[in-house]
């Protein structure tokens, strides 16, 4: 049956539209001669009807085939001539001037697709007198997706690419078909961008005069040609960008449009701002690179709002730029799918230059239905759709869709094509090449090698030979074994309440009385693409996101993940179905031995004739049941492996990313709360730009550390975005309320540096354990060396930019002052990913710690601040969530494994002074004094090739600990030579417990502070991996009593449990006696902890603390030291007396007088307390100003 051709078809559908349109009672558009009002039609992903097979049997076989893949492509047509009939019948009603169709005009470029659009384009323009706008999408061009229905196969270009000039879109041919659609001057302004830089790449932008004093720049950030793929090559990518080129030709356009009086419109693809906060992270293809880098610069350009598609929602969002210029991107969603919706939109400029936009959500059936094969469709069709695209009423649907098209006519029919799945593995990844270097690794050879490469290949090739048969040919058996594998999955708890919000709607709801995972998908799909729902009224969704966020489900559905794939598909049915025959395997002599004996056993016991067909999941259950390894089933093997680390950490880790990433997807505020389908946006000038270090217009990241003299000097390092260049710091005289109105007031040298683009990376989703999707980004690295500074004296001080007044929180520096009191912290391990783990252990740790001993001068840490050492945002979350206490401080760390993850992550975020001549990239080791202390930090990452460390750091560490004449000597280092926790019996750990056994006590290291394990375990005086017998005597200081180890001579080591998140559990005494004694202090701790240590004169006091989450703490160990030392001045100081003194806690002991003179004199007391409180009622009114005005400045 041949079809009318696309133009008369459609100009026939608008001729009775007219005379239909006359009875519509229309509001939607009500405007005057001076506004501009368009329509904006999105994402058409347009697939010929001439495309879909030559006959109606072909398109309704080619329908099912895109219906499969959860795709609407087959009613392609038909939606669109619905959506241009119901425009069709809004400008018949009212005033509308132009329509945008802002990319993906077709499904993967396809020329046919193309040229049936400009028919339908031109006869909706004849009929409406509407010109229409169209600009590329990353569909549209250079693409090898490009296909053509057959009636039997789906040929694409990729797979034929004699057929690329058939079937594809070159961008010099969509020029050309879309001459009349903004790609050809009608008289008035007109600029293309191919003409000044004549370079494919952004060639297809224009600029174009609209009614009433509007201009349309339309920007081709697409990806298509080898001058900006990443591959080189001319062909599609999917990703936006604008080159340095096209932004000036941007802005130059910007400039020119207000000279000429024209507000502007901007018009592209890609989404200029991204439109919800993960869009970034997820869909980070959906959003300009460097977005804002372009929306800043477009923005202060005048241009303020844009339309662009791309994210198939139908979304408004709003970006202030560091000028305050506001930049409004409004998406369309697309057509063809769910929500099937377009807009309308009014805008309106007044003589002082401010401009509203307001707009309105249209389904593309609103008026008029949409017509299959003569049928109307019920309405909205969205609802229809939403079954096509999402499952409908059971999301497993939309799985087992996505499954058996892959099995069908993706990745199974690319097997079958290639002859099977060993076939196609050798196609894909070169099975043999990798077979041989298998065979060649030193490790895998020994196990491997005996076999053979052909014996592995003849192994391989029965076992893809048997999956094939089992399920790559027969889709329809491997649905029916999944399918009760899915329902358990989507069957998991996860909220109190069912599903209700969309069951008369989009059809899905919970039948049971608490809501499931399968129900969640499905909501969080409707909430993200319908986009105006009210999820605070959503009891079951509220309620999921609860339970995520606070650490309720992630076990639940780890546990049920675990058994489903490692049990229930693994085990018991894919390993089931496989047999092992290695008698065929053609093995070589030696292994063919090794089988002979086998195949003896074998006969024996189970009395074969020669070694049986046996399936592999009955291998895996004789291991089982022999006891080599635990339990019965696969998961029990994983799960004694991973053990110790699927902790309540881990969990509250994949807790909190669902939760993130959730909560965003479902909520919605910019710019206002339901306000993306229709609403009203206006720009009225310059705003106050939202400062914040999440932006980095606030800096973040802030490191304070010593410089060469801790008396004297400091570091600081912090980052910003990418237009923050200017380095400053203003630092004045300690006070309670700082004054910065004059700048730095005080004497002192200051060296500031700014390392611009500075490269970092972070992850999409990061579960510790693994991160998903990395992105790299750009950001500003500032440096500030301060020295000059007067010892014993405190500072304030901020940091940020002087000219936008952009400053960080306040800090204080606190420098030493070179007496023989002081006290320090020792943390280490803080370890976290989310900033809610941050947040409740690291920042809770130091605020108590300084809380209760604010006298600290520092913090002492040994490693794995964070869980990846290249995540930049895991070191914002550590440092941001408890900058509060670390800007008033020093951190000195160690390098843990963790920060070796990332090539010099230690001096990527900190600065350090004097270090040794080393190669940086897995850590550093260096060395700092800090009164009568000199402290050696060491980089466990850095060994040699006994795994101990490396020759050069042992021979630094002797040279420096022999130079200094400090009276107290300490190590700091990550992984622990004496622990009780797993990594005890490391290999190098027992390499660097070897080398430091003897070598500590000789060098006079007194303490030895450690991490790694997050166990506490402290030992006795150690010397040559034994326990040093020494003499003790009680001490009293400030209230507290210490048993004092007399001038030991040995070394103590103390690994402090982690101030953060992880806990992990201590090895039984007698599993380590072997390797070490027992410690003399062991403390099982599952919550945060730390050790503050004081040191006065000839005397150490160490005490440990558990914080408990409400801020608490309970002293868990404490000890002391006591010795004679000798300062630098020549003073000997004789701490074994027993007589301890309390000169650096001066204010402690006078109120431990007063406490005793309380307790002896009551009278006295009443009296006392009546004067006091007098004195607190004159004061309370100053203090309540104080804290007022600090509050406010802060």
């Amino acid at each position: 049956m041949k079809r009318k051709s696309t133009f008369k078809k459609l100009f026939c559908v608008i001729l009775a539209v007219a005379v239909f349109a006359v009875s519509i009672p229309f509001t939607a558009i009500a405007a005057t001669t001076d506004d501009v009002n368009f329509i904006i039609l999105s994402d058409l992903h347009y697939f010929a009807e001439d495309s879909q097979g030559p006959t109606e049997e072909d398109k309704a076989e080619f329908n099912e085939m895109m219906l499969m893949n959860n795709a609407t492509s087959g009613y392609a047509p038909e939606i669109l001539d619905a959506a241009l009939a119901n425009v069709t019948a809004m400008a018949l009603q009212g005033k509308i001037d132009f329509l945008l169709v802002p990319g993906d005009l077709t499904k993967n470029a396809e020329k046919a697709a193309h040229k049936e659009l400009v028919e339908k384009f031109k006869a909706f323009e004849l009929a409406t007198g509407i010109p229409v706008y169209v600009i590329n999408g990353n569909h549209d061009i250079n693409n090898n997706r490009a296909a053509i229905y057959d009636g039997e196969n789906l040929l694409n270009v990729k797979k034929n690419p004699e057929m690329r000039s058939q079937l594809d879109t070159t961008p010099e041919e969509f020029e050309a078909l879309y001459k009349d659609f903004g790609y050809s001057s009608e008289g008035g302004y007109y600029s293309r961008y191919k003409e000044i830089a004549g370079n494919s790449e952004g060639s297809l932008s224009y600029a174009i005069d609209l009614p009433n004093d509007y201009r349309l720049i339309a920007i081709d950030s697409q990806l298509y040609s080898a001058d900006n793929t990443d591959s080189g090559l001319n062909e599609q990518e999917t990703a936006g960008h604008m080159s340095d080129a096209l932004l000036e030709w941007a802005l130059d356009e910007c400039e020119q449009a207000k000279k000429d009086g024209k507000t502007i419109i901007g018009f592209t693809h890609t989404n200029t701002v991204p439109h919800f906060d993960t869009e970034v992270d997820l869909f980070d293809n959906f959003v300009f690179r460097d977005w804002e880098k372009a929306a800043d610069a477009l923005a202060d350009a005048g241009m303020h709002y844009t339309v662009s598609g791309h994210v198939h929602m139908q979304d408004v969002a709003t970006y202030v730029s560091d000028n305050g210029e506001e930049i409004t991107d409004i998406t369309g969603a697309s057509i063809l799918s769910y929500p099937n919706l377009f807009r309308s939109v009014t805008m309106s400029t007044a003589s002082n230059g401010d401009i509203d936009c307001t707009y309105e959500t249209h389904d593309i059936d609103e008026y008029i239905p949409v017509i299959i094969d003569g049928v109307a469709q019920p309405k909205p069709f969205k609802y229809l759709t939403w079954g096509y695209n999402f499952g409908g009423s059971n999301i497993k649907t939309f799985v087992t869709n996505v499954l058996k098209y892959q099995l069908t006519y993706g990745f199974g029919k690319d097997v079958k094509d290639a002859g099977g799945l060993y076939y196609y593995l050798e196609q894909t990844i070169g099975i043999k090449e990798l077979i041989g270097g298998l065979v060649d690794n030193e490790t895998l050879g020994g196990i491997l090698g005996g076999l053979g490469e052909a014996a592995i290949r003849a192994l391989l090739f029965s076992l893809c030979n048997q999956v094939d048969k089992a399920y790559l040919q027969d889709p329809d058996k491997t649905i029916q074994t999944l399918d009760p594998m899915l329902d358990k999955l989507l069957a998991i708890e996860v909220s109190d309440y069912p599903s209700v919000v969309f069951k008369d709607t989009l059809g899905f709801y919970g039948t049971g009385e608490k809501g499931t995972l399968g129900e969640l998908a499905s909501s969080v799909l409707a909430y993200h693409y319908t986009n105006n729902e009210d999820p605070k009224n959503d009891k079951f969704l509220m309620s999921a996101l609860d339970r995520f966020y606070n650490g309720e489900n992630a076990e639940v559905i780890v546990d049920t993940l675990l058994d489903v794939v490692l049990n229930d598909l693994l085990q018991d049915t894919i390993l089931k179905d496989i047999k092992i025959d290695p008698v065929s395997w053609g093995i070589n002599s030696e292994m063919g031995d090794v089988v002979a004996t086998l195949t003896g056993i074998i006969d024996g016991i189970l009395g074969t004739n020669g070694f049986p067909e046996i399936g592999v999941s009955d291998i895996i259950s004789i291991l089982l049941l022999s006891g080599i390894v635990g339990g019965d089933k696969l998961s029990d093997i994983v799960y004694g492996l991973l053990d110790e680390y699927l902790t309540e950490s881990q969990y509250d880790i994949i807790d909190g990313e669902f939760y993130r990433i959730m909560k965003d997807l479902t909520h919605d505020d910019n710019p206002g709360y339901m306000k993306d389908f229709d609403g009203t946006v206006s720009y009225n000038g310059k705003v106050a730009v939202p400062l914040s270090q999440d932006n980095l217009r606030l800096p973040s990241h802030i490191a304070v550390t010593f410089g060469e003299d801790a008396a004297t000097s400091r570091n600081i390092s912090y980052f910003t975005k990418y237009s923050l260049t200017d380095t400053d710091i203003q630092i004045v005289p300690y006070s309670e309320n700082p004054d910065f109105s004059k700048g730095t007031t005080v004497k002192a040298n200051i060296d500031t540096n700014c390392e611009i683009d500075a490269d970092r990376e972070y992850y999409a989703i990061d579960l510790g354990f693994i991160g998903i999707i990395t992105h790299e980004m750009q950001v500003n690295r500032h440096t500030i060396e301060i020295t000059g500074l007067s010892e014993g004296t405190k500072y304030c001080y901020r940091v940020g930019n002087a000219e936008r007044g952009w400053w960080s929180d306040i800090g204080v520096i606190d420098t030493a002052d070179n007496t023989n009191a002081f006290s320090f912290f020792h943390m280490t391990d803080p370890q976290s990913v989310t900033e809610k783990q941050y947040a409740e252990n690291w920042a809770v740790a130091l605020d108590t710690a300084f809380t209760n001993h604010s006298d600290s001068d520092f913090i002492l840490n040994t490693g794995d601040l964070v869980d990846n050492g290249n995540d930049f945002v895991e070191w914002k979350r550590m440092f941001n969530t408890a900058a509060d206490s670390l800007m008033d401080t020093v951190i000195m760390s160690a390098s843990g494994n963790h920060e070796e993850r990332g090539d010099n992550a230690q001096v990527n975020n900190f600065v350090y002074s004097n270090l040794p001549e080393q190669d940086t990239t897995t850590g550093v080791y260096y060395s700092f004094d800090y009164n009568t202390a000199h402290v050696a930090v060491l980089n466990t990452n850095d060994l040699n090739d006994e795994n101990g460390l490396s020759d050069a750091q042992i021979q630094w560490l002797t040279e420096d600990m022999n130079a200094s004449e400090k009276a107290w000597k300490f190590v700091a280092l990550h992984k622990a030579p004496y622990s009780n926790g797993s990594h005890f019996d490391d290999e190098d750990v027992a390499a660097i417990r070897a080398q430091l056994a003897t070598l500590m006590p000789e060098l006079n290291i007194d303490v030895v502070f450690q991490g790694h394990d997050h166990v506490y375990m402290r030992t006795d005086v150690m010397n040559n991996n034994a326990i040093v017998e020494t003499e003790t005597q009680t001490l009293k200081y400030n209230g507290l009593e210490y048993v004092s180890k007399i001038s030991p001579e040995g070394t103590i080591y103390s690994i402090n449990g982690t101030a953060g998140s992880k806990h992990y559990e201590p090895k039984p005494a007698e599993e380590t006696a072997e390797t070490f004694p027992a410690g003399e202090t062991v403390v099982s701790i599952n919550v945060p902890s730390y050790s503050y240590i004081q040191i006065d004169g000839g005397n150490l006091y160490f005490d440990s603390y558990a914080v408990n989450g409400d801020g608490s703490e309970e002293r868990v160990d404490s000890f002391a030291i006591s010795k004679v030392v000798t300062l630098e001045d020549g003073t000997v100081i004789d701490g074994t007396n027993g007589n301890a003194t309390d000169e650096s806690n001066k204010n402690d002991n006078v109120i431990g007088d007063i406490t005793d003179t309380f307790r002896q004199n009551p009278v006295f007391s009443y009296v006392a307390v009546a004067g006091v409180a007098l004195v607190i009622i004159a004061g309370v009114v100053m203090a309540t100003i104080i804290i007022k005005r600090r509050r406010e400045e802060a």
